[in-house]
């Protein structure tokens, strides 16, 4: 079924009628670039429950800036309880400097009278004069005798960062000057490490943030110990990044942990806050393998750690003792041929004996299991051929939870319910994408909802009537007024027959469609999704650029192939040891199709691609070197021997291990195959894909006298920003219309 995104229907009437239709002006970059956030649907800001009843708020603009707005779930009231001048007044006595924007940081606690700001000088409790809302009674707070009143409760230094509070709001720990600090509610403070420096973290992300780590401070539930990561970068070798504002040019110290050779050592400290020492866990000798997904055990006696071995291969989860550091034991082991990515911790029931929930893809895709303390499974609990996506927080009872995951269709993302029993349930209906947040009482949800026709939308949804949702907001089409390509989602066949998921947007009405031109923007890489049912699919600010091309009378698409997301680890893995060789068979199929579902021109075909898509772009370029007229590939890996060892290692092995498929897998490898025309973009202080990938797949296009164009972005990281952004994109436009 293919879904289409047309202006509003009044609109197109009454273009037809009055005025024709090429006096709208086409959607272009100009437009995009003097209004960048007006092309982007927004949805309700701070949107959230209070802790009890079934009052929400938001924060929304009104006659003098930003106000804070409660309403109940029936619609029946709707309060401003605060704006953003009145909480700077407030905020000035107590702790200058903070402006109304700070509005947006406030989050309920329990009660309906009292929120906290966490801001990075410190938390601060605010009081409202009276309880608002649904909770009647309210006396957790003093009311205040003028409006509303403003309390530190902690005062950070200057210069901290990562700041995590216990739960019950005794101590912070923050990281200051790469070392672990903790405050105390009586303003003494400690270092709980010495020693750090760039080569030498405390209390932040290690291993290069994969294994979906980022984070490096973690309270015990009960708040007396404090538990973080250091990480040791000299084993790793050094790398020659530069500065260029300087003259001459400086050396910058840096350091890369490239596939094969040496990474970080990491180690996991706790901090007992009533004696202030500090004990280390006794991690394996073996210095380089991966500690991930640090958590806490119910009763805080333990921290429990899933390690990795440096293959991926097998996982371990094992709880060491917090006081004596000494290892316990191994709870559970999971095993995998190709690779073992854990991205989330146990997560211990609450009320439960220890017992706690492990996302697994033991079965095929990723579901969440029931465990007893002493690792024993019990059952799988959520089922279906789905990836869970996301835990979003347990039950106030215990006896459930709620969880994200796409559901039958791929291309969705829902919010579901679940027991440990095992009884499942939907929560949010419809096709599109929704993040919704269900109330504590577990009576209602606010659902923030999108597809491909509809920007956003925000409704309330009772969950134990049988009445309709009621809508709270609508957002308005961004491109009112402009016309505009008119996109749709499709399916197509790959070569051994599996399904492909896809979406174009083709030149608005009144342009010629035989014969177009064609931009194929390209990722393809793990932990992926491009096309979904939400609003301009799933590309973020590359599909406004991919817009404005469609605009100037191109065909414009992009297409989920094998290793990307949401189909299960199988569809995953197909990808391991020869990164480029399946996903290009893929994209060359949805590229099959979609020229001859539009009989746009087979021989005016560019392609590009950031990352991942740099270097498929590369791939295609050279492997399918007949299909392309031009290309552009931005930041592209090209040698997996030069990018990381966490990433490259999971999906290629090292080098050592595998030589034919990294050489395989290279474009440098086929660049005899280039045929069209190839601009390489790269940024010069790219610290994730660095700036070697590039210079080395230059030198083969040297030796073996191929052309090719480049484009360096002084100083630049990964992602490009700002003015550098912003001729990029419209070199990348330029390249593209001279060149199909």
């Amino acid at each position: 079924m293919r879904h289409f995104h047309f202006a509003p229907a009044l609109f197109l009437m009454l273009s037809c009628l009055a005025l024709p239709a090429q006096e709208a002006p086409l959607f272009n970059l100009e437009a995009w670039v003097r209004n960048p956030m007006g092309f982007v649907p927004q949805g309700l800001s701070c949107l959230q429950w209070q802790v009890e009843g079934d009052s929400f708020s938001w924060v929304r603009t009104g006659a003098n800036g930003p106000e804070l707005v409660v309403s109940n779930a029936e619609g029946t009231s709707e309060t401003v309880v605060l704006n953003g001048q009145e909480l700077a007044a407030a905020l000035a006595t107590v702790m200058p400097g903070i402006g109304a924007d700070a509005l947006a940081n406030l989050r309920w606690e329990a009660g309906a009278r009292t929120l906290l700001l966490d801001h990075p000088a410190g938390l601060v409790r605010v009081t409202l004069a009276q309880a608002v809302g649904s909770v009647a009674g309210d006396a957790a707070a003093t009311a205040p005798a003028n409006g509303i009143a403003a309390e530190v409760l902690f005062r950070l230094p200057q210069g901290a960062e990562h700041a995590v509070y216990a739960a019950n709001k005794s101590a912070v720990a923050f990281v200051l000057d790469h070392n672990v600090h903790v405050l105390l509610q009586d303003s003494t403070t400690h270092a709980a490490t010495e020693g750090g420096n760039a080569d030498l973290t405390h209390g932040i992300e290690v291993h290069r943030v994969e294994f979906g780590i980022h984070d490096g401070l973690w309270f015990s539930p009960d708040g007396t110990r404090v538990a973080f990561y250091r990480e040791d970068f000299k084993p790793v070798d050094a790398y020659p990044y530069f500065e260029i504002g300087s003259l001459p040019a400086k050396a910058k110290a840096g350091r890369y942990p490239m596939a094969g050779r040496n990474s970080s050592v990491v180690s996991v400290g706790v901090h007992e806050i009533a004696t202030g020492k500090t004990q280390w866990l006794a991690l394996d000798s073996v210095a380089d393998e991966w500690h991930t997904n640090v958590a806490w055990s119910k009763d805080s006696s333990e921290v429990w750690i899933a390690h990795v071995n440096r293959a991926q291969s097998r996982m371990e989860l094992r709880a060491w003792n917090a006081a004596s550091g000494a290892l316990r034991g191994v709870v559970l082991v999971e095993e995998d041929a190709e690779w073992i990515e854990p991205e989330s911790p146990p997560l211990f029931v609450p009320g439960g004996a220890g017992s706690f929930l492990w996302l697994s893809v033991r079965n095929g895709f990723r579901h969440v299991h029931l465990f007893d303390a002493a690792g024993k499974h019990q059952r799988q609990i959520t089922k279906g051929t789905f990836d869970v996506q996301e835990f979003l927080g347990f039950d106030a009872d215990g006896k459930g939870f709620q969880f994200s995951a796409s559901g039958e269709n791929p291309l969705h993302k829902h919010l579901f319910h679940a027991t440990l029993e095992g009884q499942q349930h939907q929560l949010t209906l419809g096709r599109g994408h929704h993040s919704a947040l269900r109330s504590a009482n577990g009576k209602w949800l606010l659902d923030t909802h999108t597809n491909l026709e509809l920007p956003k939308a925000v409704d309330v949804v009772a969950l134990n009537k049988d009445v309709d949702p009621r809508r709270l907001y609508t957002a308005p089409d961004p491109f009112a007024g402009f016309r505009h390509g008119r996109d749709e989602l499709f399916t197509c066949t790959a070569a051994d027959g599996a399904t492909l998921h896809g979406w174009m947007m083709l030149p608005p009405e009144g342009m010629l469609l035989k014969g177009a031109p064609v931009v194929h923007y390209v990722y393809g890489g793990p932990h992926s999704q491009l096309v979904t049912d939400q609003w301009l699919s799933g590309g973020g600010r590359w599909n406004l650029w991919l817009a404005t091309m469609a605009s100037q009378g191109h065909v414009v698409f992009f297409a989920d192939g094998r290793g990307t997301l949401q189909r299960g680890i199988d569809w995953q893995q197909t990808v391991h040891r020869k990164l480029g060789t399946q996903e290009l068979s893929d994209q060359l199929a949805v590229l099959d199709y979609v020229l001859l579902r539009t009989e746009a021109s087979s021989a005016r075909v560019g392609v590009v691609g950031w990352s991942f898509g740099g270097f498929m772009t590369l791939t295609l370029m050279t492997r399918a070197g007949e299909r392309y007229k031009a290309g552009i590939a931005g930041a592209p890996v090209t040698d997996w021997g030069y990018y990381e060892t966490g990433y490259g290692e999971r999906y290629m092995d090292t080098p050592a291990e595998n030589p034919a498929g990294y050489k395989e897998a290279n474009p440098s490898s086929h660049v005899k195959g280039l045929r069209g025309r190839l601009l390489v973009v790269h940024g010069s202080a790219d610290d994730t894909v660095v700036w070697q990938n590039t210079l080395s797949f230059l030198k083969a296009c040297i030796d073996n006298s191929v052309e090719v164009e480049t484009m360096i972005y002084p100083g630049e990281l990964h992602g490009l920003r700002g003015r550098s952004m912003l001729h990029f994109l419209r070199k990348a436009s330029t390249y593209f219309k001279s060149s199909l």
